[in-house]
């Protein structure tokens, strides 16, 4: 017994592209919306702070890597500024300058630059890379936390030089002094983060070492620049610690350092960030090329 067709209980025609006598209505296709416009100043503050506090986060979780920028410059201000400097007071000021600088110098190249070589190895940094982030944003994240480490790993020794010692650094030139050391240690951060960049872990470290010596000697850290050979003088005028040095020493003795070794400073500031720049991008290519 085959089945008959019914038609439906109106008086319309009925088709087969038809339910119960209703026309299908046409699909139209919905347009769509455009993605909003959003600003990329608010879009790069947004990832500054989130890379701000990753990058924070990250060192305050592992304390190990904090203690030895922090136990480091006290130990050498324990064993050689305080005794040597206990009661000369330009020897103490010296020693204050020097183990600021130092302190910087040590994060930058040391636990930022070595250490961003070592990231570069981990699978969490390739999916980083794939982020669409600018480049400028990422350095200027780990440069605010090199600083900021470097101010507490610089702190227990400037108190024990400050409190041990006849440092003779009256309150008003601090600020210009903070504004010179910080302003060097941008340079130095930036040179970190580039070899840190550029080279493999097993090679940064070596090269952060050999970089770091030579400049630090001929620039004057170690020692005052009256006391250095003249071929030393020579090389660490071509170095970026030489005008750091001198800004610096001139700003803790309350001394008017020359308008050439600002302008040498910035120059050098800039000519690490665009290496700095150009050591992110490099990397980028040779990843995902």
């Amino acid at each position: 017994m085959t089945a008959r067709r019914v038609r439906p209980p109106t008086g319309r025609r009925w088709s087969p592209s038809s339910r119960w006598g209703r026309p299908r209505q046409p699909i139209v296709p919905t347009p769509r919306p455009s993605p909003p416009t959003r600003s990329h100043g608010g879009d790069s503050v947004t990832v500054f702070a989130a890379h701000l506090r990753y990058r924070a986060l990250e060192y305050l979780r592992t304390p190990i890597a904090i203690w030895p920028t922090v136990a480091f410059p006290l130990m050498i201000a324990l064993f050689f500024i305080v005794p040597a400097a206990q009661d000369v007071p330009q020897a103490a000021t010296y020693g204050l300058v020097s183990i600021l600088l130092l302190s910087f110098t040590m994060i930058a190249m040391f636990t930022f630059g070595a250490g961003t070589a070592e990231e570069r190895r981990l699978p969490w940094y390739d999916y980083q890379r794939t982020l669409p982030v600018r480049p400028t944003v990422v350095i200027a994240g780990r440069v605010a936390v090199g600083l900021v480490f470097a101010v507490i790993g610089a702190l227990p020794a400037v108190v024990l030089i400050t409190a041990r010692t006849a440092v003779e650094v009256p309150v008003a030139r601090w600020p210009l002094l903070a504004v010179a050391v910080l302003a060097g240690a941008l340079g130095m951060t930036l040179l970190g983060l580039g070899l840190g960049m550029a080279l493999p872990f097993k090679a940064a470290l070596p090269v952060a070492n050999i970089a770091f010596f030579p400049m630090a000697f001929a620039g004057g850290l170690f020692l005052p620049l009256e006391q250095l050979p003249d071929w030393a003088r020579i090389v660490g005028a071509a170095t970026p610690m030489r005008p750091w040095v001198e800004v610096a020493t001139a700003a803790a003795f309350g001394e008017g350092a020359p308008p050439g070794w600002w302008a040498a400073l910035a120059a050098w500031i800039a000519a690490l960030g665009a290496f700095s720049v150009w050591a992110h991008r490099r990397d980028a290519v040779q990843r995902f090329r």
